[in-house]
């Protein structure tokens, strides 16, 4: 499985979700014979982190699992991003 497959299947995971996700959990969303290791999976979650980085959106790791939210340097004076996106 291609890097970008899997970065954009966490992306589009993290999306739908609504909630933090685990790493068991974005694992299991693909088939067995083409699921990736729990490493892998942790290397993936750990570079779109470092792409996100100093962006509008970031990715962190809470304690019940990792989210994308907008990023917290963004204050009020940027509210038009809540109107235009939602």
């Amino acid at each position: 499985m291609s890097d970008n497959h899997l970065r954009n299947v966490i992306e589009a995971a993290m999306r739908a979700a609504g909630k933090p996700l685990s790493v068991a959990e974005l694992v299991q969303l693909f088939d067995e014979d083409a699921r990736p290791s729990t490493a892998e999976m942790k290397a993936a979650l750990a570079g779109l982190a470092s792409e996100y980085e100093g962006r509008g959106i970031e990715l962190r790791e809470t304690a019940s699992g990792w989210r994308d939210r907008k990023s917290t340097r963004l204050n009020s004076s940027h509210r038009c991003i809540s109107y235009a996106v939602f």
